[in-house]
């Protein structure tokens, strides 16, 4: 399944649009456990997740982010003034009476000062209804929905030309 941006954000990610161009580096997949997104009825940590539970969209995470980033409000180029890595480390959803999604994000920008790490989180929650692999992924996209908007806030304030500070290690 593709990635769709989530209706339960808004549209567009937060923010004015950046004006520069941005060129988006390495997509990578960084998780500890790539065979599994999570569990049935309670979360399963990664190194304990059952391989019978489908990784994200046919196992291609990195083509699931980068589908994703090329929803953001920004104008990606070859060459740009900026430019950023981004690397997928945490991709979970847990079900039971709600299906609840967790989706973290690191992204390295290139600056002046040298390069300047950041990490984000995204949530995806709601009923339970059916359960079935289109609500997961449904939530699966809130999740990245809601991280990749904080992600373009910070690109805009890259693109305006404010220090960005390094994420706590």
């Amino acid at each position: 399944m593709p990635f769709e941006r989530a209706s339960q954000t808004k549209s567009a990610a937060p923010g004015a649009a950046p004006r520069c161009k941005v060129k988006l580096g390495v997509v990578s997949d960084a998780r500890r456990n790539k065979a599994s997104i999570g569990a049935a009825n309670s979360l399963i940590y990664p190194e304990e997740a059952p391989n019978w539970y489908a990784s994200t969209p046919s196992g291609d995470v990195k083509k699931w982010l980068r589908d994703g980033l090329e929803t953001l409000p920004v104008l990606w180029a070859e060459q740009g003034e900026v430019n950023v890595d981004v690397a997928i480390l945490m991709a979970q959803v847990w079900r039971s009476y709600r299906i609840n999604s967790h989706v973290a994000l690191q992204a390295t920008f290139e600056t002046p000062q040298g390069p300047v790490t950041r990490r984000y989180q995204g949530f995806g929650t709601k009923t339970n209804w059916v359960g079935g692999n289109q609500a997961i992924m449904s939530m699966m996209n809130a999740g990245l929905t809601d991280a990749l908007d904080a992600l373009a806030v910070d690109i805009s304030a890259a693109c305006s030309g404010l220090a960005l500070t390094p994420a706590p290690e």
